[in-house]
């Protein structure tokens, strides 16, 4: 397991910010190369067998093709549906803290933290951990509410979380709504800077995730995860 600093984030998309889009190219594998290379990790072997091939394409691992131009942004889901799907158990020290929502002093920080705690949300969401998603959605609210992010990602999007806390596939839909709401409404109040932190946070937070399931899978897996960590280039060119 590969732990992590919250300051070594912040740093981490400081340079991503002032980095240009050729050299952001090879900068995930290259990560997850040397991450690789780190002394110490030991991998586990699921105990699932299922067909690497089919569950690639279940969660939708496969190359972008460079013909289409369409913007698109990290998804909150994808990752977490990925880990999921390949059969390993939830990992609790994969996640940052939702206590600590109020350990960030900046607008700067508040938003990459927002960005984190999506891909955090829809992880717990994904692992039926109701409680753990609720404290994290409260969490996200105060966040949203310190950087005037909070048109969708407010009470009442709490209220229809808690009220529908059993039915995974509408609390699924509820974090994709909001998580593009929520930069469609940062744009509308002319807080793009912060829209695109929100977003670098949850590139940064996912290829945590990744990095460590990459480590954590079986062989049968590897191939799937590294087409993955391949795809995240994709929204750095876009």
């Amino acid at each position: 397991m590969i732990k992590r600093k919250a300051s070594i984030y912040y740093y981490t998309v400081l340079v991503l910010s002032c980095m240009t889009m050729r050299d952001f190219q090879i900068l995930p594998v290259g990560l997850l190369l040397g991450i690789m290379l780190l002394p110490g990790c030991e991998l586990i072997f699921p105990d699932q067998q299922k067909n690497p091939e089919d569950l690639a394409r279940q969660v939708n691992v496969a190359k972008v093709n460079q013909d289409l131009k369409a913007y698109s942004v990290p998804s909150p889901m994808q990752i977490p549906a990925a880990i999921k799907y390949s059969g390993l158990e939830y990992m609790s020290l994969l996640l940052e803290p939702h206590h600590r929502d109020d350990a960030y002093p900046s607008n700067f920080s508040r938003a990459i933290s927002l960005g984190m705690y999506y891909v955090d949300l829809g992880y717990v969401t994904m692992f039926n951990q109701t409680d753990n998603a609720t404290q994290y959605l409260k969490a996200m609210n105060r966040l949203a509410r310190q950087t005037g992010a909070d048109k969708s990602l407010n009470d009442r999007l709490l209220a229809r979380f808690e009220s529908n806390i059993d039915v995974q596939d509408s609390l699924i839909q509820m974090i994709l709504t909001s998580f593009e709401q929520t930069h469609i409404h940062l744009a509308e109040i002319r807080r793009t800077k912060l829209a695109v932190l929100m977003f670098a946070g949850c590139f940064i937070e996912g290829l945590h995730f990744i990095a460590n399931a990459t480590i954590e899978s079986g062989s049968n897996y590897r191939q799937m995860y590294l087409g993955l960590i391949q795809e995240q280039k994709f929204y750095l060119e876009n």
